[in-house]
């Protein structure tokens, strides 16, 4: 399996870090095509540095790409659809969603708790209270209740998000 990495991950790299929209997973989505290629391994033992076998992982490159671009693009207009409706809420917030989630920005998930940042993520997946309070072990009271704890705050970092980067 060295030989395999060796040989290919520069162009493995390569390709993932030109087509993926979130440029801080370009490790994971790499070492994710080898843990596939260590499962699936049965022809590229033989001979991994073979023009097959660069194909074959770039294909399995394009595919993790594409389905880390999906949760990206997932987890993007979750934010603002988050966004605009804090907005609808209050009043005073000025924030729009193009303005509240610009490409610079950041993770403004990053701010919060682990558990909570589990919470909002499986969430905007679309599972529902019932299916979190049995994925959490918890009461749907308590989902609830951490839930909207968690959008809170997240509406929070993402405000100071927004102010920081436009100068105010």
């Amino acid at each position: 399996m060295d030989i395999l990495w060796d040989a290919h991950v520069v162009a493995v790299r390569g390709l993932v870090r030109r087509t993926l929209l979130a440029v801080a997973d370009v490790d994971d989505v790499v070492q994710g095509v080898f843990v596939t290629a260590w499962r699936r391994s049965t022809g590229l033992v033989d001979d991994p540095g073979s023009p097959g076998a660069r194909a074959w992982l770039l294909a399995v490159a394009t595919g993790h790409v594409q389905n880390a671009n999906r949760a990206e693009q997932r987890r993007r207009a979750a934010l603002r659809r988050f966004v605009a409706e804090v907005s609808v809420r209050d009043p005073g917030v000025t924030a729009t969603p193009e303005v509240a989630v610009p490409e610079t920005v950041g993770d403004p998930l990053s701010t919060l708790r682990a558990a909570d940042q589990t919470l909002l993520r499986l969430w905007s997946s679309g599972m529902s209270t019932a299916e979190l309070a049995v994925e959490l072990s918890v009461s749907e009271a308590a989902v609830r209740q951490r839930l909207s704890r968690a959008r809170k705050q997240l509406a929070t970092a993402l405000l100071a998000a927004t102010k920081g980067g436009d100068g105010s």
